[in-house]
C-alpha cells in the first residue's frame, strides 16, 4: 500500500467515525509490529555479516602466524599483535610475501601499512 497516513487516517474518519479509533489503533500496531520485525531482521543481517568477516579475517591472521613460526621460528609478541590486528589487505600481502621473504623484516615490508 502507498498511502500517506493522512490519506490512510482521512478514509475510516468519514467511513465509521465511531470506529476511527479502534481501527487506526489496528493500523498502527501492525505497522510497529512490521517495523520492529523489519529492523529486527537487519540487525541479524548485519551482524551475521559482520561476523563473518571477523571470522575470515582472525582465521588468516592464525594461519599467517604458523607460517611465520614454522618459517622463521618462534615470533616476538609485537608481530603477533600485528598480525591479529591487520587489515585484510596487509594479511594478504604479507601471506603472499612470507613464501619468498628472507627474513621476518622483509615479509612486513611488503604490506600496506609498513
Amino acid at each position: 500500500m502507498n498511502l500517506t497516513p493522512e490519506a490512510l487516517e482521512a478514509s475510516p474518519r468519514r467511513t465509521k467515525p465511531e470506529r476511527w479509533e479502534a481501527l487506526m489503533g489496528t493500523v498502527a500496531q501492525a505497522w510497529m509490529d512490521e517495523g520492529r520485525a523489519k529492523g529486527i531482521a537487519e540487525g541479524l543481517l548485519k551482524g551475521r555479516s559482520e561476523g563473518l568477516l571477523k571470522g575470515r579475517s582472525e582465521g588468516e591472521a592464525a594461519l599467517l602466524l604458523r607460517l611465520l613460526e614454522r618459517r622463521f621460528g618462534r615470533l616476538p609478541a609485537a608481530v603477533r599483535d600485528r598480525v591479529r590486528g591487520a587489515a585484510a589487505d596487509d594479511l594478504e600481502a604479507w601471506s603472499v610475501a612470507v613464501l619468498d621473504a628472507a627474513s621476518l623484516d622483509a615479509v612486513f615490508a611488503k604490506g600496506a601499512d609498513a
